[in-house]
């Protein structure tokens, strides 16, 4: 579910930033960097031994098998909201580093999605 939703609004940034290059390719590595973001973040959350043991057990893992241990050592509701949370701050940094190419127009539509984005997200977790 999570997966769609990013494609979903990331695709459509893409669209109103005028990306030329493959747009499903590019959202399958936000939604990969999305997830390693996750990771790293909840890691940070546990003991130094639990960390230790995380990152032994996601070590040279797909990222289908790094989401099953998320899964297995965290709520759904810390994984939920963590997701939220890198979401917005990953789409923020994309929108600051590609602020000085986009016409006036494109930045103030990119400005006004991300927002509704950001509240929706937000809505999303805390309903």
């Amino acid at each position: 579910m999570q997966q769609d939703l990013s494609n979903n609004f990331f695709f459509q940034v893409l669209s109103i930033v005028g990306y030329k290059g493959d747009k499903i390719e590019f959202t399958k590595k936000f939604y990969d960097l999305c997830i390693l973001q996750l990771l790293v973040n909840l890691i940070q959350t546990k003991s130094k031994e639990e960390q230790e043991m995380l990152k032994k057990d996601i070590s040279n893992k797909s990222i289908i098998s790094m989401t099953q241990v998320l899964q297995r050592h965290f709520t759904q509701y810390q994984i939920h909201s963590g997701v939220v949370e890198v979401i917005i701050l990953l789409l923020k940094d994309y929108s600051d580093s590609i602020q000085p190419a986009l016409s006036p127009m494109q930045s103030h539509t990119l400005e006004m999605y991300i927002e509704k984005i950001q509240s929706e997200l937000k809505i999303y977790t805390f309903s």
